[in-house]
């Protein structure tokens, strides 16, 4: 039986995997934290555990905190980072610090599963960044991008593809997302690199 510990401070997020993992007979989720923190603590006071699942952006303590506390303390386990977004620097600092391995939280969840198996039998995964995966996007995205990239502001270009200010918002928030970025000058940089 492998024994898991998440960390994951959406409580949907959280609640969904320890569901979708208790459906494997070989898999048991004996602990679920909302922070980095409080992982570091079960750990510190005996919990024991196979593999670590930490969501790399947790406002108390997230998985760059986590392991290199549990690395001071003496107390590292074999971990697998999940995240939203492609933040390479973060990502390759977790590597870095002792993670077996980072997978995206949209990734089927036989891949999630056979990515903890891995894990717990002391092997780790590739780190493959968003960077490298094709890019899919709809053509109301690639409007939006084209806009983007002239240095357009949301009002410049909700009037330019006749949509609302809100709506721009969104779009550019989906495509920040996909790009794993976080504002307009790292979206450009990440279009830059990949030659579109």
């Amino acid at each position: 039986m492998i024994r898991l510990l998440i960390a994951e401070d959406q409580a949907l997020v959280r609640e969904g995997l320890c569901a979708l993992l208790g459906c494997y007979d070989d898999l048991a989720v004996v602990a679920q934290m909302a922070d980095g923190r409080a992982a570091v603590q079960a750990l510190a006071d005996g919990l024991e555990i196979d593999v670590l699942l930490l969501d790399v952006r947790m406002p108390q303590g997230g998985a760059l905190y986590t392991l290199g506390e549990l690395r001071m303390r003496n107390l590292e386990r074999p971990a697998l980072l999940l995240t939203t977004f492609d933040d390479s620097a973060a990502l390759q600092a977790g590597i870095a610090l002792g993670a077996r391995g980072c997978l995206l939280k949209d990734v089927p969840v036989e891949e999630l599963v056979e990515a903890i198996r891995l894990i717990a039998a002391g092997g780790s995964i590739a780190y493959r960044p968003v960077a490298l995966l094709p890019l899919v996007l709809t053509e109301r995205e690639q409007s939006v991008l084209r806009e983007l990239r002239e240095g357009k502001q949301n009002k410049e270009i909700a009037a330019s593809l006749g949509l609302s200010p809100g709506t721009v918002r969104n779009y550019i928030s989906t495509l920040f997302e996909k790009l794993g970025v976080r504002d307009r000058a790292q979206a450009i940089r990440r279009l830059q690199e990949l030659g579109l």
